[in-house]
Parts: C-alpha cells; sequence; structure tokens
C-alpha cells in the first residue's frame, strides 16, 4: 500500500503525543496551539503510524513517525510542525505528509502556502516546488534587558489599551490585511485556551494595532508576543509598552520577575519590528529560512502572510502558525 494512502488525521488522542514530538526537536510543545488548530475547522494535523512503515520491534504500531500541521485561511495557508522521527529519515514519511497537506490545501482553494524551513528540512520542501523568501529571526530579552523608557519615547502620545479577549472581533481587519486570510476563530481558540491578554491601539472600533500577549507554557518564565500588527512603529512602541509595564496583568505569578523574558518570532520581511525590539535591548537571533509554494506560478508576487503591508510592523502567532 502507497506510504500517501496511509496518512490520516491526527485525532483529539493524538495531540500529546504530537507536544512530546516537539519537544524532542527542543521546540516547546505548544499544546494549547495544537489543540487550537485540531478544534479549528480550518486547521489539520496529519500524520503516518509506525504501522505504515512495517513492523519495527522499537514501535506500537499506532506511534507517529511522522507529522505535520496546516491551517487553510482563504487564499493563504501555513504548514508547520514538520516532523519525521529519528531513525526513520530517508524513507519518504515527510514526502507522504506534506503531499497529503498539500493536497488538501488545494482542495480548500489554497493559492499560497509559506512555512518556516529547518535547514534539514528545505531539500524536500524544495523538491516539492516551495522556493526561500527570506530569513526568519526570534526575538527575545529579559523584563530588565529592555529600554522601557525608550519605548514610551517612541510611542509619543500614541495611546494603547488593555482590552477583554471578548473584544476580539474589532481586530478582524486589521489582521485579515495583515496575515492575508481570516484566521479570527484560531487566534479566539489559541486565546481562550491559554493566559493571554488583548492590547489595541488607535479607534476602538476600528484599531490601528493590536497586539497579544500569552504566557509561556510551565514553568512560567515569561511570554510569546504575537500576533503584533501595527500601522506605524508608534502604534508599535505603543502596544509593546503598554504590554511590558510593570503592573501589566501577565506579571503576576510569572516566575523570574525582571528575568521574565519576552519573546517573538517573524520574518526578515518585517524589519519594523525586528528593528524596534533590537533598539531597546533585545537580542536577535537567525533562525529558518520561510519558504512559499504558489499553486498558480503567476501568483509569485502577491502578498502572503506579514507581506500585503510590508511597512507595517508584524510578528508570527507562532511558526507553525505565522
Amino acid at each position: 500500500m502507497e506510504l500517501s494512502s496511509r496518512v490520516e488525521r491526527a485525532t483529539r488522542d493524538d495531540l500529546a503525543e504530537l507536544a512530546a514530538l516537539r519537544v524532542e526537536q527542543g521546540w516547546y510543545g505548544s499544546e494549547v496551539l495544537l489543540q487550537a488548530i485540531h478544534t479549528w475547522e480550518r486547521g489539520r494535523h496529519f500524520i503516518l503510524r509506525a504501522s505504515a512503515v512495517g513492523p519495527d520491534a522499537a514501535l506500537d504500531p499506532t506511534t507517529i513517525v511522522a507529522a505535520t500541521s496546516a491551517i487553510s485561511a482563504g487564499p493563504v495557508a501555513v504548514i508547520g510542525n514538520v516532523i519525521t522521527r529519528p531513525g526513520l529519515r530517508g524513507r519518504g514519511l515527510g514526502r507522504a505528509v506534506m503531499s497529503a497537506t498539500l493536497a488538501w490545501l488545494r482542495e480548500n482553494g489554497v493559492r499560497s502556502v509559506l512555512l518556516d524551513a529547518t535547514g534539514a528540512g528545505q531539500p524536500l520542501y524544495q523538491k516539492l516546488g516551495f522556493v526561500a523568501r527570506e530569513r526568519s529571526w526570534i526575538a527575545h530579552g529579559s523584563l530588565a534587558s529592555l529600554d522601557l523608557a525608550a519605548l514610551r519615547e517612541r510611542a509619543g502620545a500614541t495611546p494603547a489599551r488593555l482590552r477583554s479577549l471578548d473584544d476580539l472581533p474589532v481586530i478582524a481587519a486589521l489582521d485579515r490585511a495583515a496575515f492575508g486570510g481570516d484566521r479570527l476563530e484560531l487566534l479566539r481558540l489559541v486565546a481562550n485556551g491559554s493566559d493571554c491578554w488583548l492590547y489595541t491601539v488607535g479607534d476602538g472600533a476600528n484599531p490601528d494595532g493590536y497586539l497579544l500577549v500569552r504566557a509561556l507554557e510551565p514553568p512560567r518564565a515569561g511570554v510569546r508576543l504575537g500576533p503584533w500588527v501595527a500601522k506605524t512603529p508608534e502604534a508599535g512602541a505603543a502596544l509593546l509598552g503598554a504590554a511590558l509595564r510593570p503592573d501589566a496583568p501577565w506579571q503576576a505569578g510569572i516566575a523570574g520577575d525582571s528575568e521574565s523574558q519576552v519573546s517573538f518570532s517573524t520574518s526578515a520581511a518585517s524589519a519594523g519590528a525586528l528593528s524596534l525590539f533590537q533598539a531597546i535591548g533585545g537580542a536577535l537571533e537567525l533562525d529558518d529560512v520561510v519558504m512559499r509554494l504558489d499553486f498558480d506560478s503567476d501568483l509569485f508576487n502577491e502578498p502572503g502572510p506579514g507581506g500585503a503591508h510590508p511597512e507595517w510592523l508584524y510578528s508570527w502567532l507562532a511558526a507553525m502558525t505565522f
């Protein structure tokens, strides 16, 4: 039987194993995000089990040996969480789950697919038609290292405020313009499944920027910023300044106090977000490579996630979702 015919959609019971696989790669388990993708009607986890590759005395037949995750947001899709178990690589398992994922995205009318590719994965993605676009970055810093006074100066008179998560619909149009597709329900699922706070700047019904702040998984040693969308540097600074205030609610109960870590990820295309964070004392680390596949070759120059407005500040929800 062809490997492609053995690819299946993960069940809710598989999510803990997928999170453990992520930890084995040196990544956060991201169980909340995995759950949100599974629950969202336009999200999928595709897997191959050990039974698909023949007898293996070391593995239970139900063990997941390869996986991908994907979201389909109208014309835009993102693939992430691409994993093949060590010792089983080179057998076509990654290609099988990737092919099944791309077939599902085509069926859902997706036009452009992006992923954040590790060095090990790039050769496979190139064979599947993906093209490298730009490098991705991880930005991070401790609260003690970040210059909050400089943030206030950059923000000027631009106000930002903490909002209820019930107000998420007000960011729908802004996020759709920045991301390229409608993923509001995914953001709601992630926000409601974790300790999460929403900040906006500008008119309440039509904001010029927003920021989601999420507590990292236990042990809680800091927060992840993103999505972070701002039409101007002043709006971006105001959002970040409000989120990092000493009385920000996320700081209650966080281990490490001033050493708590603040981090986000994005691509080199989001130069504004990277330069602002670096200017206030944050550190930047090169990570992977953003790659893109257009099902119609004429679409290559059309905007994708974070690219519709290159002048905006933009950071990702996570590397598997952008």
